[in-house]
């Protein structure tokens, strides 16, 4: 509780200790959320992308060990 009021001691030490409505506050929450979804969006899509190439290597792999042994057996 106490890291609380100390974040709101500073929150408010850098806006000049002005009054903040509600309004204020809750259109900044909103702000804030939108920008955590932002930032969750990108994250999904990298784990997409990541999640594909690892697919991809573990299909690729057996094809390529059994190319390997194929042209080793030819020579």
């Amino acid at each position: 509780m106490s890291n609380i009021k100390e974040r709101a001691k500073q929150i408010k030490n850098e806006n000049g200790n002005d009054k903040i409505t509600q309004k204020e506050l809750l259109f900044y929450i909103v702000g804030r959320l939108d920008d955590i979804e932002d930032e969750l969006s990108e994250s999904k899509t990298d784990v997409a992308r990541l999640k594909t190439q690892v697919r991809v290597f573990w299909c690729m792999l057996p094809i390529s060990i059994s190319l390997t042994a194929m042209i080793l057996s030819l020579l």
